[in-house]
């Protein structure tokens, strides 16, 4: 047909010249198609939507087939006039889609002539531009599809028509499919039927496929209306069997939706035009209203005066009765809402009450945190029933030091007590909003730095010094990503200039400050430098934390910088067995940090990220042992005996808050006592009001009794008259409505016709819906829309000067050298030839 290969695509389908070798594409939902959704002009309904409808008396046919086999014949006949050409010739006669309508055996049948297949002069983009356009003109899809063959001749060609024109219209197509073999007139007198029962087995495997709804035409004979009737009643039967009053499927469904928007357009482009139109013609029929109107008004006049009086008189009464009964309704309302603001107003003060009361508790416990953590009394005198004698020693401190630590920690050791674990009381939390986080390490590690990078804020004193920045515990608290962290920074160990007793201080002090317990230890190690006095240090983190706080620790390795965008994981899997033996301790739980990119916010992310993990294997939400619920104990204690010290200052601070509280309750409560008083006073004097208007209201009513029996007497003659006007008043309503709609078919019909032959509204709907041509595995003459190339070859062979030819510009680095100019791939995409 052209180049070799026809490719259309419709119906949410690609299918090639071969029909066996199509391919199911389901389109995305494009602008056009939620466009086409939000219309609110709607052309015909679905299938479903309309219900089944036996007997339609509106048909819609579509005549498909090869080229001469007489399709535009067949349309002349059936609608008993010339209005498709018709007539012998070697190419296909009928070159676009057209479209024809007329009254068949007193039914209204509008037809649809396509355009022949295979040898038409058309090209590929023409075929899918007609397909659209036979979708737009059967909208929303035809009852029937007519598929002519000549009755002479069924080739391979024929079959293969057959073949590609089912997969146009999808599988179901062939229940409203009635096949109409034409040049009836060969037969000669034969039987049509014992013609067709005589032929071979393609043609009766053709008649089954379409349930043997076979017709045979003579399109030389136009007097024989017969043919024409034995084609309507098939169809009738053939709906009759469908749950569908009429064939449609998706492509229908879309083309219906493009319609309706399409003619949106058009009427909005128009509105002006079409609402001149309609005053024009509403114009007539309203003068002559007035006309009529104006006399019946003037006999109307004198006898409805007297009663106009009298309602009149009720009207007022009325309104003033409705003033009264809503200023009543005002009032009822208002001393409701008075009640209920002095209410609410005494939840707000009692509510205020218990906020003010918990923030002065809550200050007083911060405080007794506060000084317990910064107390070295305090944690000296817990030393030793928290950390234990055997942990003292482990840490250096000398037996005489454990021994005064011991002593002073005595009396707080016989108060201790013991308990259970904390996280099991408070049960498994699998994501904590607010995470308590230990930065541990060696001097020099890096612990602040990381934990300024972590508070994304300098919170803690960083700098390079050969000896311990950090002297003490320090504790910050921000938000990051969201969540609420406190961090603990401790000093380092080994190299540090304190003491080991003040070593074992601060190592209280951690505790208290992590009390009940951190979600996470972060050991921070260098990247560059593992020492046996690193391993020492990790081994006594360990002995201080106990044994199962390895479950609760992650490795940070800071001066990831260092690195040079080498990857952590190669370089980790690179060093030796300590390495590896610490990495497996601790289930590889490790992190690179670049504590001097500050802007790295991925690293912190994948810190919480590797916390939420850890934290959601473990039976405990936190870690916690023996000395940290100690620690808790101890903390409980100091802040008990803190806040009963000063019990008699917070119930001095309580006090002046909730006398501030009760005073601004007291002024207020009156001031709603003396509103509600003047509400009541008002509601009284309108209830008076109320009754006088009613008995007024009374008295007036029955005195329209009376006049209006009067004028009861006098309608009685006014019936046939008003009769009259009423029934002139429908028939002007009526002809407006005719007249507007009218108009409105009128630009609804001129909006379809311009769509369809539009071939900018065809093609639209194609690039809207991304109608792509697929090419099959048997034909490689198809012309897809974009190429992927790849260019190979030795070194100097030429490959970016070539790829800088097809592209027609310099893309691709090209020099004449003896190594590799290309290092690594590289991609690049232009426009060649369209």
């Amino acid at each position: 047909m052209f180049e070799g290969v026809t490719k259309v695509f419709v119906n949410t389908m690609v299918f090639d010249r071969a029909p066996e070798e199509f391919v199911p594409l389901i389109l995305p939902e494009s602008a056009l198609t939620r466009a086409m959704a939000s219309a609110r002009v709607t052309y015909g309904k679905t299938g479903s939507q309309q219900g089944r409808s036996r007997r339609p008396q509106e048909l819609r046919l579509v005549l498909v087939g090869k080229t001469g086999a007489g399709k535009s014949a067949t349309g002349n006949t059936i609608l008993g006039e010339e209005r498709f050409k018709s007539e012998l010739c070697m190419s296909s006669v009928t070159g676009v889609c057209e479209k024809a309508q007329g009254s068949v055996l007193g039914r209204r049948v509008t037809l649809v002539d396509t355009p022949g297949l295979f040898d038409t002069s058309l090209s590929a983009e023409d075929v899918k531009e007609e397909i659209v356009r036979c979708l737009a003109m059967s909208s929303p899809g035809p009852h029937a599809i007519l598929l002519v063959l000549q009755i002479g001749r069924f080739t391979e060609e024929e079959q293969h028509s057959v073949e590609l024109i089912q997969n146009i219209f999808q599988s179901d197509a062939a229940q409203y499919t009635i096949l109409i073999f034409t040049y009836a007139d060969k037969l000669k007198g034969q039987s049509f039927q014992d013609f067709i029962s005589k032929q071979g087995e393609r043609i009766q495997d053709l008649l089954e496929r379409f349930d043997r709804r076979v017709l045979p035409f003579n399109n030389e004979d136009s007097e024989d209306h017969g043919q024409v009737a034995n084609l309507l009643e098939m169809i009738d039967r053939m709906l009759a069997q469908r749950e569908k009053p009429y064939f449609t499927s998706q492509a229908f469904q879309n083309m219906d939706k493009a319609l309706a928007a399409f003619q949106q357009e058009h009427l909005e482009e128009n509105r002006e035009q079409i609402e001149r139109e309609k005053k024009r013609a509403t114009a007539k029929w309203e003068a002559a209203w007035t006309d009529f109107s104006t006399q019946m008004r003037d006999k109307k006049q004198e006898a409805e005066l007297k009663k106009r009086r009298i309602e009149q008189n009720i009207k007022t009464l009325s309104l003033r009765m409705a003033e009264a009964q809503q200023e009543l309704k005002m009032e009822t309302e208002e001393l409701k809402r008075l009640e209920q603001e002095e209410n609410e107003y005494r939840k707000k003060i009692d509510s205020e009450i218990r906020r003010v009361e918990k923030e002065i508790d809550d200050s007083y416990y911060v405080r007794a945190r506060q000084v317990a953590e910064s107390s070295s009394d305090f944690l000296r005198m817990n030393a030793w029933v928290i950390l234990g004698g055997t942990a003292l020693l482990a840490t250096g401190v000398g037996i005489g030091a454990a021994v005064a630590l011991m002593a002073a920690a005595a009396p707080a050791a016989a108060a201790a007590g013991t308990g259970g674990l904390a996280g099991s009381q408070q049960g498994r939390s699998r994501r904590p909003q607010e995470l308590r986080l230990v930065l541990v390490g060696k001097t020099g590690a890096g612990k602040s730095a990381t934990g300024n990078t972590i508070l994304g804020e300098e919170r803690f004193k960083s700098e390079l010094c050969m000896s311990s920045v950090t002297g003490g515990c320090e504790k910050a608290q921000g938000s990051v990503l969201g969540r609420r962290v406190t961090l603990v920074d401790t000093p380092g160990l080994f190299d540090t200039s304190l003491s080991q007793e003040a070593v074992v201080e601060e190592i209280l002090r951690c505790l208290a400050m992590s009390a009940p317990g951190p979600h996470a230890i972060l050991l921070v190690v260098q990247i560059s430098r593992f020492t046996e006095e690193e391993q020492r240090c990790v081994e006594l983190i360990q002995t201080i934390f106990q044994s199962d706080a390895a479950q609760y620790t992650i490795l940070i390795f800071t001066h990831a910088d260092k690195l040079k965008g080498a990857s952590f994981q190669d370089f980790i899997s690179k060093q030796d067995k300590r390495i590896q033996d610490l990495v497996e301790r601790f289930d590889r739980r490790i992190l690179p940090f670049n504590n001097g990119d500050s802007e790295d916010h991925g690293q912190v992310a994948n810190l919480l990220e590797l916390i939420d993990r850890m934290l959601a294997q473990r039976e405990k939400p936190y870690f916690t042992n023996q000395d940290f619920q100690h620690m808790d104990k101890a903390l409980a204690a100091f802040e008990q005996k803190h806040l009963e010290a000063k019990q008699e200052q917070i119930q001095r601070k309580k006090k002046r808050a909730i006398e501030k509280k009760e005073a601004a309750w007291t002024d207020f409560s009156t001031q709603m006592r003396d509103k509600r008083l003047k509400s009541e006073e008002q509601k009284s004097r309108i209830e008076q009001n109320i009754k006088t208007l009613s008995a007024r209201m009374a008295e007036e009513e029955q005195q329209l009794k009376v006049e209006t029996a009067k004028l009861n007497k006098l309608e009685q003659l006014e019936n046939t008259r008003k009769q009259r006007e009423n029934e002139y008043r429908k028939k002007i309503d009526s002809e407006i409505r005719r007249v507007e709609e009218e108009i409105d078919d009128r630009y609804s019909m001129n909006a379809r016709q311009e769509a369809e032959g539009s071939s900018g509204f065809l093609i639209s709907v194609l690039k809207n819906l991304a109608w792509p041509l697929t090419c099959s595995q048997q034909d490689r003459s198809c012309r897809p829309q974009e190429l992927r190339l790849v260019l190979v070859g030795k070194t100097g062979a030429g490959k970016s000067a070539t790829g800088n030819t097809i592209l027609g510009e310099k893309r691709f680095k090209s020099e004449l050298c003896m190594s590799s100019v290309t290092g690594v791939c590289e991609k690049a995409q232009g426009m060649v030839r369209g």
